[in-house]
C-alpha cells in the first residue's frame, strides 16, 4: 500500500506542473487576448478568448470540482451561444460489447435543449458505428458534424435530443486520450471556425486535467484512510498482546494469544509458533492455533514438527537457520518441489499434513533475539495469498513480541534460579539455628525426665515446652485406653501453665472418655505416624463438632495433632491449637515429633507405675471378694423381680392387640425393674429418616404424646441425622449408650437436656429395639440418681426392650400383609414365644430358690448358679428371635434377585419374539426377604401388563444397587399410554394398584411415565435401612 501511495503522491506532484503549465497557457491566452485586441477585430473571437480565460480561472479557484466544472461549461456554453455543453469520458469495454464506451460526466444546457444526461439511455454508449470519431479524437483532431451527416444509429438518438450539429473537442490527460467535451447546437446548425476550436481545445484540456487532479487527490485521501484504518487494526491487535503480555506469565498462554490475534487479522484458518534450538537444522512445532482452540504437540498425534522438521537453505533464501533476517511464502504446498523433495528424504509430507486442515499456502516470519534467529511465526491459509506491507509489518511487530515474551521469560526462570538459591542459602541458615534450639530443648527435657520423680510434672514440662517452640495457644494430651477404646483428657497446657483438668470454656466433650471413632484422623495417624495440620478451611468434617465450634469462639485457626506411640504401641494423642494458620518446616516438624516421643516415653512410665498399684490392689480385692455375695443375692433378688415382669410382658404380647398399650407396659416392666424414674420408645422411620417417641412414661404417669403439654417438644418427628445417636444403636458393639447430665455425650439432642433437666433426670441410658440385624428404634429410660453402667442393669432392660421390638415388627407385619393368615402366625408366633420364654423364666425361678438356700455356701457356688441363670435367660431370648425370623422366607432365596427375574421373565416370553434384556449396576448383595419378595412380584406383575396390553417388543429390566437403597427399572418399547393423575383413576386391568400397594408395604417410590406411541417406563426405589 506503501508503494500505490507513492505512485499517487507522483500523479499528484506531474499535476501540479501541469497546473502550472496551464497557468502559462493561460497567461499566454491572456497575451494573445491583448494582441488581438490590437488586431483582431471580429467580435466572436474576442469573446471565446475572455471565455477561455473565465474557464481557467473557475477550474483553479472554485471548488468542490462539481461546482467548478459546472460554473465552466456555462461560461463555454454561453459564450458559445449553444444549446448543450457535456463532458465525456471514455469507459472500458463492456462484458457484452468489444467497443470502448462513453459516459456523459456533467452537462449544462440551454432553456432550448433536451437534457442527455437525464436520459440513461442516452447519456452513455459505446464507439460503435463511429469509430472513424474515435480514432480522430485519440490523434487530437477535434470533430465537427452535422445531424444528417451522422451514421446510424447514432443519428437516431441524437436526433431524439433535437441536435442539428455537434463539436467534440478531445481531452488529453498524462498524454492519454481521456474523453471530450461537446458541443450541441439544437436551435440551428452552426458552422464552428478552426480557431473556435483551438482555443476550446485549451478549455477543454483544463477540465480534463481538473478533474483528473480531483480523482487523484480523493485516491490518495482514500489510500490515507485505509491505511489509518489499517494501522488502527494492528495498533489494537498490538495493543491487545501487550496487555496480554504485561499481566501473564505463562509464556505458552501468551504465545497462544499472539496465534489467536494473527490469525483473526489476516483471517487465517491456522497459526503456528516453531522453534529450532542450535545447532541442527531441525524446526520444531511449539504451539498451534486451529479451528478457535490453542493445541500443543502432543494434542496433534502425527504432525510433521513433532520431532523435528528439516530446513534446507534453498527454503530461507540460502540463509542460515539460526541466523536468517527475512521471511517467506509457500504459494502451494501440496505442489511445492522443495517440500515434496523433503517428504521423499524424511518421510515428512507437510504437504498433505496441512492439506488436512484445510490450508495450502503459508506466511513464515522469524522470531530474531540479537543476532540470533529461535523460531518463526507462521500463518496458514487456504489458498494463494497476496500479502500487504500492512501484514507483514503486523506480523513482524508481533515476532517481536514473542521474541520479547521469549527474552522475559528466560530472564524470569534466571531470576527464578538465583532467589531459589538465595532461599536455600537463607533456610539452610535458618535450619542451623532451629536444629541448635531443638537440641538444647531436646537436652533439657531429657535431663528433666531423669532427675524429676514427678511423672506427671515432667509430662507438664514437656507440653509446656512443646506448645511454646511451636506457637500454639493451648495444647491438649488425650491418653487411650485400649479396653474401652477410647481416648481420656490427661493434661491440657495454657499460658505456660498446664493443669490435669478441663478449663470451663472448654467443650463438655473433653470431660468424658471420647470413642476414637469419632476421630477421623485418628486411624490414619496410627497407620502412618506423622504431625498431622489443619488449618481453617479444612476444618470441616474433621474436627469433634463441639470441638469446632470451640475454635470459631475462641478465634483459632489451624490445629496440629499426632500419635503417641513406643514402639507399635499407641499410648495416646498430642493436640494444639493456634491463632493463626500454620505451616511447619521440616526441622520444625522433626522437633514435635521427638518431643511427642518424649511424652511417649513418660505415659509409658506412667502406665509401668499403675501396674505396680494394680498389683496391691490384688490383695485388697480378694479381701473384699466376701462382699461379692451379698451384691449377688441382691442381683438373685432383682432377677426375681424381672422374672415377674418378664411374665405379664409376654402373657400381654400374646393378647392385647394394642400395639400402643404393650409398648407402655413394656416400658412399665422395664422402668419398675430398672428403677428408673421415665422411659420413652422412639421409632425409627426409614422412609422419612426421622426418629419419633410412641410411648412416654414420666415418674409413673402414662403421658399422652399428642395433648400434654410436657411432652410438646417429642411430638414433631427428629431427623436421624441430627446427632449419631441412629449410627451407635446400630452399632453391634454399642449395646446400650449412657450418658450423664454432668457429662453428656456430644450425640444427645441438645434440646432435650433442659427438659431432662427440668424433671430431675441425671442419668440416662439407651437401649436399642431390634429384631436380628434391623433396627426398629430404642428405649430410653432415665434416672433421677446418677446410675453407672451395669451390664446386669442393662440385660433386664433389654429383655423388655426386645419384646417391644416384637410387638413393633409383629405390628408392621401384620399392618404390611393385611390378610388372616398372617395374623393368625402371629398368634402362633407370640404363642410360641411364650412358651420358650416361659419355660426359661421356670428355670430360673427354680434356681433362684436353690440359690436362697445356699446364701450361706461358698461364693464360688453361688457365682456358677447365676452364671446358669444367666445362660437360661439368654437362651429363652435366642428362641424368641428365631420364632420371629421363623416367619420370612430365607434371605439366600433373593440373593440373585436379576437372576430370579430374569428366569421369571423368560418363562412368560418363551417362544415368543420379545427380546429381554436385564442388567444390574452396582455391587448385588442379599437383600431382606421381605423387600427381595415384594420387589421380584412388582417386576411380575410390570412385565405381565407389557405383555398383555404394551405389543412390545423388547423389554428391559435393571437392579441398580447401592449401600442403602435398591431401585428396580421396567421399560417396554410398546404403544405406552396416558397415566392415570390419582390412584383412583387407575383402571384395574393394568394391575397397577398391586404395584403401588407392594411398594407402600416396603416403603418404596414408584414412579411411572408413558406416553401414547413411546413405551412405558416404570421405576421403583426402595430405602434398605
Amino acid at each position: 500500500m506503501d508503494t500505490a501511495l507513492a505512485q499517487l503522491h507522483d500523479r499528484l506532484s506531474a499535476l501540479e506542473q501541469e497546473n502550472a503549465l496551464l497557468r502559462s497557457r493561460l497567461q499566454s491566452c491572456e497575451h494573445s487576448y491583448a494582441l488581438l485586441q490590437l488586431s483582431v477585430s471580429n467580435a466572436s473571437e474576442h469573446r471565446l478568448l475572455e471565455a477561455t480565460a473565465q474557464v481557467a480561472s473557475a477550474l483553479l479557484t472554485i471548488s468542490p470540482l462539481d461546482q467548478a466544472v459546472n460554473t465552466a461549461l456555462q461560461i463555454i456554453g454561453e459564450s458559445l451561444q449553444t444549446d448543450r455543453v457535456a463532458v465525456i469520458e471514455n469507459s472500458a469495454p463492456s462484458f457484452n460489447s468489444a467497443s470502448t464506451g462513453w459516459k456523459v460526466l456533467y452537462e449544462w444546457t440551454s432553456l432550448y435543449a433536451t437534457s442527455q444526461i437525464s436520459h440513461p439511455d442516452l447519456a452513455q454508449g459505446t464507439w460503435e458505428g463511429i469509430e472513424e470519431w474515435y480514432e480522430r479524437l485519440s490523434q487530437n483532431q477535434s470533430i465537427s458534424c452535422l445531424l444528417e451527416e451522422m451514421p446510424e444509429p447514432f443519428r437516431s438518438g441524437q436526433a431524439e435530443l433535437g441536435l442539428k450539429a455537434l463539436y467534440a473537442v478531445p481531452i488529453f490527460v498524462e498524454d492519454k486520450y481521456w474523453g471530450v467535451i461537446g458541443f450541441d447546437d439544437c436551435r440551428e446548425a452552426k458552422r464552428r471556425s478552426p480557431a473556435e476550436l483551438s482555443v476550446l481545445k485549451i478549455a477543454a484540456d483544463c477540465i480534463g486535467s481538473a478533474i483528473q487532479r480531483d480523482r487523484t487527490q480523493q485516491a490518495i485521501l482514500e489510500a490515507e484512510q485505509a491505511r489509518s484504518a489499517e494501522l488502527e487494526k494492528v495498533n489494537k491487535a498490538l495493543k491487545r498482546t501487550v496487555d496480554v503480555l504485561a499481566m501473564e506469565t505463562d509464556l505458552d498462554h501468551f504465545l497462544g494469544q499472539v496465534l489467536r490475534v494473527i490469525a483473526d487479522q489476516l483471517e487465517a484458518p491456522l497459526a503456528e509458533y516453531w522453534y529450532h534450538p542450535e545447532p541442527a537444522n531441525l524446526a520444531y512445532v511449539g504451539l498451534t492455533y486451529w479451528q478457535g482452540q490453542i493445541l500443543k504437540p502432543e494434542e496433534q498425534p502425527g504432525h510433521v514438527g513433532s520431532f523435528g522438521y528439516p530446513v534446507p537453505p534453498a527454503m530461507i533464501q540460502q540463509e542460515s537457520l539460526h541466523h536468517r533476517r527475512s521471511h517467506f511464502t509457500i504459494e502451494d504446498m501440496v505442489n511445492s518441489p522443495l517440500l515434496i523433495q523433503i517428504a521423499h528424504e524424511s518421510g515428512l509430507d507437510a504437504g498433505a499434513w496441512y492439506s488436512s486442515r484445510g490450508v495450502s499456502s503459508l506466511l513464515n516470519v522469524p522470531l530474531i533475539l540479537g543476532d540470533k534467529t529461535i523460531g518463526a511465526l507462521v500463518v496458514f491459509f487456504p489458498r494463494s495469498r497476496l500479502f500487504t506491507e500492512q501484514h507483514i509489518e503486523l506480523a513482524y511487530a508481533l515476532a517481536q513480541q514473542v521474541t520479547l515474551a521469549i527474552q522475559l521469560t528466560r530472564l524470569a526462570e534466571e531470576a527464578k534460579q538465583t532467589a531459589i538459591a538465595r532461599e536455600q542459602e537463607q533456610a539452610a541458615q535458618h535450619q542451623t539455628a532451629e536444629l541448635a534450639r531443638a537440641n538444647t530443648l531436646l537436652r533439657n527435657s531429657l535431663s528433666d525426665l531423669s532427675t524429676n520423680p514427678n511423672l506427671n510434672d515432667v509430662l507438664g514440662h514437656l507440653l509446656v515446652e512443646v506448645v511454646r517452640y511451636s506457637g500454639a495457644s493451648v495444647g491438649h494430651i488425650f491418653s487411650y485406653d485400649a479396653d474401652q477404646n477410647t481416648v481420656n483428657l490427661t493434661i491440657r497446657c495454657q499460658d505456660e501453665q498446664h493443669f490435669f483438668t478441663p478449663a470451663d470454656d472448654e467443650p463438655i466433650l473433653f470431660q468424658a472418655p471420647i470413642p476414637v471413632e469419632r476421630t477421623l484422623i485418628f486411624s490414619q495417624l496410627c497407620d502412618q505416624p506423622r504431625l498431622a495440620v489443619l488449618n481453617q478451611e479444612d476444618f470441616e468434617g474433621q474436627l469433634w463438632q463441639e470441638a469446632s465450634e470451640w475454635f470459631q469462639t475462641r478465634g483459632y485457626q489451624g490445629t496440629s495433632t499426632c500419635a503417641l506411640m513406643v514402639g507399635d504401641r499407641l499410648l495416646g494423642l498430642l493436640a494444639m491449637a493456634f491463632p493463626q494458620p500454620i505451616a511447619f518446616s521440616s526441622v520444625e516438624e522433626e522437633l514435635v515429633l521427638a518431643l511427642a516421643q518424649q511424652i511417649a516415653l513418660v505415659l509409658q512410665l506412667t502406665i509401668l507405675g499403675e501396674a505396680d498399684k494394680q498389683a496391691a490392689l490384688a490383695k485388697l480385692n480378694e479381701v473384699l471378694a466376701r462382699e461379692g455375695e451379698v451384691a449377688a443375692l441382691e442381683q438373685v433378688a432383682e432377677l426375681a423381680k424381672a422374672n415377674a415382669s418378664l411374665r405379664r410382658s409376654v402373657t400381654q404380647l400374646s393378647s392385647t392387640d394394642s400395639l400402643h398399650s404393650f409398648l407402655v407396659a413394656a416400658l412399665q416392666g422395664a422402668i419398675q425393674s430398672s428403677r428408673a424414674a421415665t422411659g420413652a420408645i422412639f421409632l425409627y422411620q426409614s422412609a422419612s429418616h426421622t426418629l419419633q417417641m410412641v410411648a412416654l412414661v414420666l415418674h409413673g404417669d402414662v403421658i399422652d404424646i399428642a395433648t400434654d403439654p410436657c411432652a410438646e417438644i417429642w411430638r414433631p418427628p427428629m431427623p436421624a441425622d441430627l446427632t449419631q445417636i441412629l449410627q451407635m444403636i446400630q452399632d453391634p458393639d454399642h449395646q446400650a449408650i449412657w450418658f450423664t447430665r454432668d457429662q453428656p455425650l456430644s450425640e444427645t439432642w441438645q434440646f432435650s437436656r433442659p427438659w431432662h433437666q427440668r424433671h430431675g433426670h441425671k442419668t440416662v441410658p439407651m437401649i436399642p429395639l431390634a429384631i436380628g440385624e434391623q433396627v426398629l428404634g430404642f428405649m430410653g429410660l432415665a434416672f433421677t440418681t446418677p446410675q453407672p453402667p451395669s451390664e446386669f442393669r442393662f440385660e433386664q432392660c433389654r429383655s423388655f426392650a426386645h419384646h417391644a421390638a416384637l410387638a413393633i415388627q409383629m405390628a408392621q407385619l401384620a399392618e404390611q400383609a393385611k390378610d388372616a393368615d398372617l395374623l393368625e402366625e402371629r398368634n402362633r408366633m407370640a404363642s410360641e414365644i411364650h412358651d420358650t420364654l416361659a419355660q426359661a423364666f421356670t428355670g430360673i425361678s427354680l434356681q433362684i430358690e436353690v440359690v436362697k438356700s445356699l446364701v450361706h455356701e461358698e461364693s464360688q457356688t453361688v457365682q456358677q448358679i447365676l452364671k446358669h441363670i444367666s445362660q437360661l435367660a439368654e437362651a429363652g431370648l435366642t428362641e424368641a428371635r428365631q420364632s420371629v425370623w421363623a416367619l420370612y422366607p430365607l434371605a439366600a432365596e433373593y440373593a440373585d434377585l436379576a437372576q430370579l427375574l430374569y428366569e421369571s421373565v423368560e418363562q412368560m416370553t418363551r417362544n415368543t419374539p420379545i427380546a429381554i434384556e436385564v442388567n444390574v449396576q452396582g455391587s448385588p448383595h442379599s437383600l431382606p426377604p421381605f423387600i427381595g419378595m415384594n420387589l421380584l412380584r412388582i417386576g411380575q406383575e410390570a412385565v405381565t401388563n407389557a405383555l398383555k396390553h404394551a405389543q412390545a417388543d423388547t423389554i428391559a429390566i435393571e437392579l441398580a444397587y447401592d449401600s442403602d437403597r435398591i431401585s428396580l427399572t421396567i421399560y417396554d418399547n410398546g404403544r405406552g399410554f396416558t397415566p392415570p393423575t390419582t390412584l383412583d383413576n387407575i383402571n384395574g386391568g393394568f394391575g397397577l394398584i398391586s404395584m403401588y400397594e407392594r411398594c407402600d408395604r416396603i416403603g418404596a417410590q414408584l414412579s411411572l411415565s408413558s406416553q401414547p406411541g413411546q413405551g412405558t417406563q416404570i421405576l421403583v426405589e426402595a430405602p434398605l435401612g
